[in-house]
C-alpha cells in the first residue's frame, strides 16, 4: 500500500487523543499493515514518553531503542504549553529536527501516526504554531473530540483553523471514554450529526468503550485516504 502520515489532534487537552491514536494503530496494525507512532513534543515527563508506552502498550509492540529519538524528539518536565515546557528546561523546539523525524519514520511504516500536544494551534515555539509543521510535513489531519456539552463550537473552530492554513481534513473521531456528561443520547446524537452538518466533513465513529471495533473505524479512514 502507499505510505501515508496522520497527524492525530484533538479539540483541546484531554479529550482522548493518546488513547484513539493507540487504538487506531492496534487496528491498522490487525488490518495488516505497519504501523508506528509519533509524538513530537511531550510535556509533563522527564524520563520517557508516556503516551508512546501507552500506544506500545495497547498496539502489543514494543517500543524500539533506536527509533525512539525520532518518535519523541522533545520530552520536557512541565505539563504546559511546548513553548514554555522547552524554555523552563533550557531548549528550544528545532522545527527541523521535527520534520526530519517525520520523515524518517513515514519511510518505515505504511501508517504513521503523530499525536500533536493539546490543539492544532499550540505554539511549539514563540515563532512558530503547530499547525505550521503540520502543514510542512504534508500530513492529513484527524480531529478527535470530547462528546459532551460545547464540543460543537470547539470541532467547527478546529475544522475552520486547518482550512485556513489549507491542511486538508481527513476527519472526525469523537470519543466517550472516561467522560461524564449530563448530557441526554439524543443531545450527544445531535452533537455528531450537525457537526456533521455543518463542518461537510467525515466522521469515523464514535468511541464509547475499550472494546469499540477499532478495525471498522480503521477501514474508513483508509478508504477516504485512497
Amino acid at each position: 500500500m502507499m505510505k501515508h502520515k496522520i497527524f492525530v489532534t484533538g479539540t483541546d487537552t484531554e479529550v482522548g487523543k493518546t488513547f484513539v491514536t493507540a487504538l487506531l494503530a492496534k487496528g491498522f496494525r490487525e488490518l495488516g499493515h505497519t504501523v508506528l507512532t509519533q509524538k513530537w513534543v511531550e510535556t509533563g515527563n522527564t524520563e520517557i514518553s508516556e503516551d508512546l508506552k501507552y500506544h506500545a502498550k495497547i498496539m502489543g509492540q514494543p517500543l524500539a531503542p533506536a527509533l525512539y529519538k525520532y518518535q519523541n524528539p522533545y520530552l520536557f518536565s512541565l505539563a504546559s504549553s511546548p513553548h514554555l515546557a522547552a524554555r523552563l528546561d533550557g531548549k528550544i523546539v528545532d522545527i527541523d529536527v521535527l520534520k526530519k523525524s517525520t520523515e524518517h519514520l513515514s519511510n518505515m511504516a505504511d501508517i504513521l501516526l503523530i499525536e500533536g500536544a493539546g490543539g492544532l494551534l499550540v505554539p511549539l515555539t514563540e515563532e512558530v504554531l503547530t499547525a505550521e509543521v503540520v502543514k510542512a510535513v504534508s500530513a492529513p489531519v484527524l480531529v478527535v473530540a470530547a462528546n459532551k456539552l460545547g464540543c460543537v463550537n470547539h470541532i467547527l473552530l478546529t475544522i475552520n483553523a486547518l482550512r485556513s492554513y489549507n491542511i486538508e481534513v481527513l476527519g472526525i473521531i469523537f470519543n466517550r471514554m472516561g467522560l461524564n456528561t449530563d448530557l441526554p443520547e439524543f443531545a450527544l446524537a445531535d452533537n455528531i450529526d450537525i457537526v456533521k452538518k455543518m463542518s461537510g466533513v467525515p466522521v469515523f465513529g464514535e468511541v464509547l468503550e475499550h472494546a469499540t471495533e477499532a478495525n471498522a473505524i480503521c477501514e474508513k479512514i483508509l478508504e477516504e485516504l485512497r
